[in-house]
């Protein structure tokens, strides 16, 4: 059940309430321990999940701003890093200048919790991104963005050899740089970008992408297209998850 305005003047807001109700059925396998049930690692779990969510804002002059919070409470956990409680904020601005400049900020943070003794989950995210659009003209426009990531988590786990609880500690810290421009000159359009994205932690890593794809439509209704990918995944340490990935391709487009 939900209930929202799209616009009361300057002022608009959603807000809803919803009940989820999961029929699972789990198999067992030897090699995993992960269902959090005392009778074994397979059978029959039935979970309940509340879920209440609300946004408002504002928007005015080029200006919008708007914040949401989302909680979800559960009755039970089915598998060990299923949450009992979650949280998510999340707040976002943006300005709009007449045909020329977009400039845009979010904050979001989401917490999670399964207090129970035997599992100790609990998980934090926080993510915050600025992005940007210029268009000088109506057949150049520019884009970039830039994020920062963060999420720590830790539960408890039985160790193998002595059957002891210990706790499990994982932490990511990453950002992301991404940029690039669209040329439209009927019938042609050209399309670049590139992103870099690291991430420093328990699992560090970096990533290079790059984007090409140009259009040609030699009808009103169709065209055909040409795209270039290439993304380069590196690890600091010796790894079988480093890789070189590059893609061609050749489309006809027919919009009907």
């Amino acid at each position: 059940v939900a209930i929202s305005a799209r616009s009361i003047g300057p002022i608009f807001f959603r807000t809803g309430y919803t009940i989820s109700k999961q029929d699972v059925t789990v198999t067992p396998d030897l090699s995993e321990i992960v269902v959090n049930s005392p009778f074994g690692q397979g059978g029959q779990f039935e979970r309940k999940v509340d879920t209440f969510d609300a946004l408002a804002g504002v928007s005015g002059g080029g200006f919008t701003l708007a914040g949401s919070f989302k909680e979800d409470h559960a009755d039970n956990p089915i598998f060990r890093t299923d949450f009992l409680t979650r949280q998510r904020y999340r707040v976002r601005g943006s300005w709009a200048a007449p045909k020329f400049v977009r400039l845009g900020l979010a904050v979001e943070r989401t917490g999670q919790k399964n207090d129970q003794p035997d599992i100790g989950l609990e998980g934090k995210i926080r993510q915050s991104t600025a992005d940007f659009e210029f268009t000088p003209m109506t057949a150049l426009s520019f884009r970039g963005s830039y994020s920062q990531y963060r999420a720590d988590s830790n539960i408890s786990y039985r160790v193998p050899q002595n059957f002891n609880i210990a706790e499990s500690v994982h932490s990511e810290k990453g950002n992301a740089l991404e940029g690039g421009f669209s040329v439209l000159l009927k019938p042609f359009s050209f399309d670049a970008s590139l992103g870099q994205f690291q991430n420093t932690g328990t699992t560090p890593f970096h990533l290079n992408r790059y984007r090409v794809r140009v259009v040609y439509d030699f009808q009103e209704k169709t065209g055909v297209a040409a795209e270039f990918a290439r993304d380069r995944y590196t690890e600091p340490f010796p790894s079988l998850g480093t890789y070189l990935a590059k893609r061609y391709g050749l489309f006809l487009r027919y919009r009907p």
